[in-house]
């Protein structure tokens, strides 16, 4: 049910901007508007209000503007020729025309400005962790350090560092931070780490290794059935753990005798229910074995490869780190990395890998840090041979494989691994920040020219034969997709009717015959040729138009009947 009020409430934004789009300028233009539509087929209910009918018609997928004298068939007599549409000059048909596409690409920056205008909680510029073995670490981030300024322009919130981050690959920045009443400057260079998009494979961003929440006192385990993975511990000998760096310092101070523990399991039911709290004794548990290797779709001879072998050796020498680190703590390891979800006909279910108890440690010889550093390095190179670090219960491995295309029709024979990780960092503190109107409106702009970027490059994917067929998908996708977005509140739905906005607008600025874009083609040719191009021929041009527009969306919905099994 939310789905359906999601797709309609969407649907019925978009479509009644679009068309009040091409309205208000046809009239404005002395054009005279017949009928004003939001549907397609027959009419539900509606008025008359002077020359034009409003209706509210059976189809939802989409609507109509009827102009006086836009049948290319009709004989519009010559005093009537000043309000027909297709007797307009050329400036004004083509105005008339793109009003629809223009209104979408205003309606997000519209939403977005009423989403940014104003104060916002955002967290704070403070480092709540630093990953292990990255380059923040290196640089001498510390935990509580607050970040007040980068290259010497201030920052607000940590949004703010994250942006300059993720656009500084490769450059080096000048942290100011506040540490213990002193302030600092910290030089720190953003590695480039694969960060692939859906229109944009190579696609690199910067990463530095700090985040803003505390990583929590939750753990994953080996093999003890007292503790249970995503189990909190709450004291260690009595003494309280508030995160997993305190909690893993108790551990690793105490690492040669027992250990009492109070941990409580989460309840499924209730999220923010204290849980079932108990005490349990910890002994160091026995010596692990060395860790197998387990191959995919990679031949015995291509493990040889001096490339490839170095890989699995890093990997392998991680692996044993953590593994080592794990026994130290008595069994008892970051939650960061735990498989929450393993897809059926993947690869990760191929090999064996289990949701709730394996943890991924490393990836092609580097540690994993967070559940990114994974989805970026696969999706980075989907054809490549992957070396990925895993302990569980079953042991340590090392997983040697190639990836298989994804057995969801929707993501277009996309390669996946097909292991879904847990983050396991709280929220830090907060900060208010205040946007001004003009600020606004900025960063409204700004979003909406990143969006038709993003929107123009995946159209793109798609005429070039890069994405196939089996990604479009049709109403059924839509409505999924917003009632998804309307559970995740307000904000992420406003964000959706932003997106599909810029979507719809640049798809009907395409030069194909029906399309608001191909009128403007049509009408542009006439303009050059200083001739109207014959009725039989527009006939024929709009037939092919409605034969490419019928099969797009027949593609579209098939797809969503497909995804149903």
């Amino acid at each position: 049910m939310t789905a359906v009020l999601a797709f309609l409430v969407l649907i019925g934004v978009l479509i009644t901007v679009h068309e009040l789009g091409h309205f208000l300028v046809a009239k404005a233009c002395g054009v005279r508007v017949l009928v004003f539509s939001i549907g397609f087929g027959p009419r539900l209910v509606g008025f008359t209000r002077g020359e034009t009918e409003y209706r509210l018609s059976a189809i939802p997928l989409g609507g109509y503007v009827r102009m006086f004298g836009e049948d290319p068939t009709a004989d519009v007599p010559l005093a009537e020729q000043r309000r027909s549409f297709l007797h307009q000059p050329y400036g004004r048909k083509v105005a008339i025309s793109v009003a629809g596409p223009l209104a979408n690409f205003v309606l997000p920056v519209v939403v977005l400005f009423f989403l940014f205008v104003g104060t916002s909680t955002e967290p704070a510029p403070i480092v709540g962790d630093v990953v292990k073995g990255d380059v923040a670490a290196a640089a001498g981030l510390q935990p509580n350090d607050r970040i007040v300024g980068i290259n010497g322009a201030p920052v607000v919130s940590f949004v703010d560092v994250q942006q300059v981050i993720e656009k500084s690959a490769g450059v080096p920045l000048r942290f100011s931070v506040e540490r213990d009443g002193r302030t600092l400057d910290l030089a720190v260079t953003p590695r480039a780490a694969p960060a692939p998009t859906f229109a944009d494979a190579a696609h690199t961003s910067g990463r530095l290794g700090v985040v803003a929440g505390v990583e929590l006192p939750v753990v994953a385990v080996d093999d003890d059935r007292r503790i249970k993975p995503l189990d909190r511990v709450r004291t260690v000998d009595g003494m309280a753990v508030a995160d997993a760096r305190a909690l893993f310092a108790a551990l690793d101070a105490a690492s040669g005798r027992e250990l009492r523990l109070e941990v409580a399991t989460p309840d499924p039911r209730d999220a923010s229910a204290p849980g079932f709290v108990r005490t349990v004794t910890m002994a160091p548990p026995q010596p692990s074995a060395q860790p197998t290797l387990v191959r995919f779709g990679v031949l015995r001879e291509e493990l040889a490869s001096p490339a490839l072998a170095q890989r699995i050796g890093e990997t392998r020498m991680r692996v044993i780190e953590a593994q080592a680190e794990r026994q130290r703590r008595k069994g008892l390891g970051r939650a960061t990395g735990l498989v929450v979800d393993v897809e059926e006909g993947t690869v990760a279910a191929e090999l064996g890998v289990r949701e709730g108890a394996d943890a991924v440690v490393a990836i092609d010889g580097r540690d994993a840090g967070v559940p990114s550093d994974l989805h970026g390095a696969l999706l980075a190179a989907p054809d490549d041979v992957h070396v990925v670090g895993v302990l569980g219960p079953a042991g340590a491995r090392v997983l040697v494989f190639r990836m298989l295309p994804s057995p969801k029709r929707q993501l277009a024979g996309l390669k996946v691994f097909g292991a879904s990780l847990m983050t396991a960092y709280g929220d830090g503190p907060t900060v208010q920040r205040h946007t001004s109107v003009v600020g606004a409106v900025e960063r409204a702009c700004t979003r909406t020219v990143e969006m038709t970027g993003e929107v123009l490059r995946g159209f793109g994917l798609l005429l070039t034969g890069r994405f196939g067929f089996a990604g479009i998908g049709g109403p059924i996708t839509i409505a999924r997709i917003s009632g998804e977005a309307a559970e995740s509140g307000a904000q992420g739905f406003v964000q959706w009717m932003a997106f599909f906005s810029v979507n719809l607008a640049v798809l009907n600025l395409l030069p194909v015959p029906v399309l608001d874009g191909g009128h403007v083609l049509i009408f542009t040719i006439e303009a050059v040729t200083r001739r109207r191009i014959g009725l039989e021929t527009r006939l024929k041009i709009l037939k092919v138009g409605l034969l490419l527009v019928g099969a797009l969306m027949l593609v579209a919905i098939m797809n969503d009947v497909l995804g149903l099994f």
